[in-house]
């Protein structure tokens, strides 16, 4: 939802302000003075399938459009102890002399154990203020980039030789490249105290107690290289994770490329929302099919006793589904030429997915919330021309070129890609040639 209001906000004059409200407006105000409308009800549905919104949100809209909080008490009784297991570990102080850091950290006293244990941890603490907030960040694509600093530049090259992108990636690679970047540490435990059982004392007693200072703990560590600290300064308390990260691990091993041939025959044929593709290598034959707007299509393979069976029986399904209607599409080459003449893409389906190698215009440099789509390695999994609305799911270039088919040049095209090294996807408009 946050993603979607984003979007509409780029796209619509600054004149234009958009809302959401998940609160079910009209049947809260209605039944304001009733104990179920506290509560969001519904008559029709019961307590535990409404959404969680129906149940926190604390304001309705008035018949003027204002809004206006609900009176009374909602939920469970708020308890010092439910107050005291929310409150964070605060990483309070950082000193920096060369490659030695130093932080003081403020831990709640209720006995809990410290999420700093290993070299991931702190590297995890480094990395973090590296990393644009959901809240700072102006589109989703702020949330994959990097605060700019030496240490950002090593992770972004530790990313780019496991194949992957973008600064929500590194969380998946920590462990294995803490021990390049922490040297050491040794972390000083708060003193040891007895939990504070706040529930147990009067209002008083438990103010007075939650007062008092909290226990201190100290981490000092060593880095690599000094320069890997730049960036680190805790000005104000930063929030620490509330459990550790998993421990170093050794690098995994990077799988071989793995290198796809292309099919011995293929054939692509189509009728209405209907696609059916065969291919056959060697001496075994498949057959998928399904709607062309779904993602998920049926699977069969044909395995024969030779080469020359396979192409036999290949050639007889093929005919059989002429016979019964569909259309045959443009062989894979005319099919290829057509998606580079009309879309600028060059593209490789060996592998079962349409992957970018190369890109022209009109597609070059196409940007979709804040992100350069239809870069080499990025898979094109649909298009869908505007006029028609007609979303087209893709596995083979022909089918790219059955949907461009019927679109005249100059109309606009949504190419949906994503990107296997961000873990993202997006949907460019193109004008086609």
């Amino acid at each position: 939802m946050y993603l979607v209001v984003l979007a509409l906000r780029q796209e619509l004059p600054a004149a234009v302000h958009v809302h959401c409200d998940l609160a079910p407006a009209q049947g809260l105000w209605q039944q304001r003075d009733a104990y179920a409308g506290l509560l969001g009800s519904c008559e029709d549905m019961p307590h535990e399938d409404r959404p969680l919104a129906d149940l926190v949100n604390p304001l309705v809209i008035t018949e003027t459009g204002l809004l206006k909080p609900i009176a009374g008490r909602r939920g469970e009784k708020l308890t010092y102890g439910r107050v005291l297991e929310a409150a964070a570990t605060l990483a309070m102080s950082a000193t920096k002399t060369g490659t030695a850091l130093e932080v003081r950290m403020q831990v709640p006293p209720d006995g809990r154990s410290l999420p700093i244990e290993t070299e991931t941890d702190v590297l995890g603490m480094l990395f973090a203020p590296l990393q644009y907030s959901f809240e700072d960040a102006a589109t989703a694509a702020d949330y994959q980039k990097f605060r700019p600093s030496p240490l950002s530049r090593a992770l972004e090259q530790d990313l780019a030789a496991r194949d992957m992108e973008g600064a929500h990636r590194v969380a998946e690679i920590l462990p294995e490249i803490a021990k390049q970047y922490i040297a050491s540490l040794e972390i000083e435990p708060p003193p040891a105290t007895a939990p504070l059982q706040l529930d147990e004392l009067s209002h008083a007693d438990a103010r007075e107690a939650l007062a008092a200072p909290w226990p201190m703990a100290t981490l000092r560590a060593h880095v690599t290289d000094e320069k890997w600290l730049e960036h680190f300064t805790i000005d104000a308390p930063r929030v620490l994770p509330r459990r550790p990260l998993p421990a170093p691990t050794a690098p995994k091993p990077r799988p071989a490329p793995i290198a796809f041939a292309p099919p011995d025959d293929r054939a692509v044929l189509w009728t209405g929302e209907k696609i059916w593709v065969a291919e056959r290598r060697g001496s075994t034959w498949t057959a998928r099919w399904g709607k062309r707007s779904d993602e998920q299509r049926q699977t069969k393979d044909h395995p024969l006793a030779s080469a020359e069976k396979a192409k036999a029986a290949f050639d007889k399904a093929v005919a059989a589904k002429v016979r019964g209607g569909y259309r045959r599409a443009r062989p894979t080459a005319e099919a290829v030429a057509i998606v580079k003449k009309r879309l600028g893409l060059e593209v490789d389906d060996a592998s079962g997915k349409v992957v970018v190698t190369k890109v022209g215009p009109p597609c070059k440099d196409v940007d979709f919330m804040g992100t350069i789509w239809c870069r080499p390695a990025d898979e094109v999994f649909g298009v869908m021309p505007v006029k028609t609305r007609a979303d087209t799911r893709v596995r083979v270039v022909e089918e790219i070129a059955i949907a461009l088919e019927p679109v005249a040049p100059g109309d606009e095209v949504y190419v949906h890609c994503q990107r296997p090294a961000t873990r993202s996807g997006g949907s460019p408009l193109v004008n086609i040639r």
